[in-house]
């Protein structure tokens, strides 16, 4: 067995070596090392080692019995609490993910049963999911705590206007007294362009441009950079146990400053230390989305227009409140609280700066001449920095963190907060 341990230990290291990023390099070695181990180790020790490694895998395999025993116990009673979410193709919005997996209603969105009957649905992207952070921590659930009011969240990360054109009708089921979309800046207008790929919007596609099929529908490349990459995504795929742990370890990779560079592949990002906030920046991801020079973000801008026209449309058909929740980018949010300072750190930030506010005037306008109500929560997020409150994570990741999404609860609620008040007065 340690021979057997070692050999496909030299494989994975050697294979590991000599293919893949920097982390899935590091992932090959270490498998192949750790497998290589017990070998190495009594052909040093002797007898003794041997000894010690008959005890460790004779423990490993009663590891392995007990594990494979909550599996079957978590497949029979179908525990959210610790079945990773699935994702599925969809031919509307992209992509869905599986009901009752990883934590997710009926619906299959993330909250902890399907009401009846809500206060507020908020409709959005991985922001308004509350990608890397808690459940309870997403600013709808932050909604909730500060309002007291029964809120529905009607998300997923890689959505934008289009499927929040579906959504919206989706919450309009739950009866609903406001239907929020959290318009994100980072990547909406892009994504408004890019489903317009998928045969079910065809209708709305511009003659001049070329639209593809969104690697949603299409899946992409799925082939693992080497072989312990290919093991470890067929563990995860296929074992509920593992896909949850797995998720788990892919958070604190994502969170934790120390290694974000290893997971995003060390891309460059510029830094910011003031007080107790530190955080990194990316502007050049985000700039493609919102610069209105750029044909797809404008295409973006036309779409989405005539998304928030039948949102609202929708909406007033069914006598609910239309909201739209401006969500800038982190990269504009420290470029505003540096303007005019003569930070040298404020210099990486100004084309996407310029960029982005003037997409925030042309979805404001089209906004504006529509009759929408909106909230732009810039201000409020410029004021928390200067009161010291971090709200994006200490890395480049631009997610709100717990303290931005309450951050961004209180400032919508200071808009809903009159139009729920002038309600209860009236009955």
């Amino acid at each position: 067995m340690i021979a057997l341990l070692a050999v496909a230990g030299a494989v994975l290291l050697v294979d590991g070596a000599l293919r893949g990023e920097l982390r899935h390099r590091l992932a090959g070695v270490s498998a192949g090392l750790l497998l290589a181990l017990p070998l190495t180790s009594v052909a040093v020790f002797g007898e003794r080692a041997l000894q010690l490694w008959r005890k460790v895998l004779s423990s490993a395999l009663m590891l392995l019995v007990v594990l494979f025993s909550v599996e079957l116990a978590a497949r029979w009673l179908d525990l959210r609490a610790i079945s990773a979410a699935e994702l599925e193709p969809d031919p509307v919005l992209g992509h869905v993910r599986r009901p009752g997996r990883g934590g997710l209603d009926e619906w299959g969105f993330r909250n902890e049963a399907l009401p009846e009957r809500v206060d507020i649905v908020c409709v959005g992207d991985s922001q308004t999911y509350g990608a890397n952070i808690r459940f309870e921590d997403a600013w709808p659930q932050a909604l909730a705590r500060c309002s007291g009011r029964t809120v529905y969240n009607l998300s997923d990360g890689g959505y934008g206007p289009l499927q929040h054109v579906s959504l919206t009708e989706r919450a309009l089921e739950l009866r609903p007294r406001v239907v929020v979309v959290g318009f994100y800046f980072g990547n909406d207008l892009s994504d408004a362009h890019r489903f317009a790929g998928l045969e079910h919007w065809a209708a709305l596609r511009d003659p001049e441009f070329s639209y593809s099929v969104p690697n949603d529908i299409r899946g992409g490349d799925t082939r693992s950079l080497n072989l312990t990459m290919a093991l470890l995504d067929a563990l995860e795929q296929r074992s509920r146990l593992a896909g949850a742990f797995a998720q788990r370890i892919k958070l604190q990779l994502k969170v934790n400053p120390a290694l974000v560079g290893l997971f995003k592949g060390g891309a460059p990002s510029n830094g910011f230390e003031q007080g107790r906030i530190s955080t990194h920046f990316t502007p050049l991801d985000r700039l493609a989305s919102v610069d209105l020079a750029r044909p797809v973000a404008r295409d973006g801008l036309r779409i989405t227009a005539i998304c928030v026209e039948r949102m609202q449309a929708a909406c007033r058909a069914r006598g609910a409140e239309f909201v739209v929740l401006l969500l800038p980018t982190k990269e504009a949010v420290y470029a505003r609280l540096l303007e005019g300072t003569g930070d040298a750190r404020a210099d990486s930030l100004q084309t996407l700066y310029a960029a982005e506010r003037a997409a925030t005037q042309a979805v404001h306008e089209l906004l504006r001449t529509r009759g929408v109500r909106t909230v732009d929560t810039t201000g409020a997020l410029v004021e928390a920095l200067r009161s010291d409150v971090a709200c994006w994570p200490p890395n480049s990741d631009g997610h709100f963190n717990p303290q931005g999404c309450e951050v961004l609860a209180r400032e919508l609620w200071r808009e809903l907060g009159p139009m729920f008040e002038q309600e209860s007065a009236g009955r």
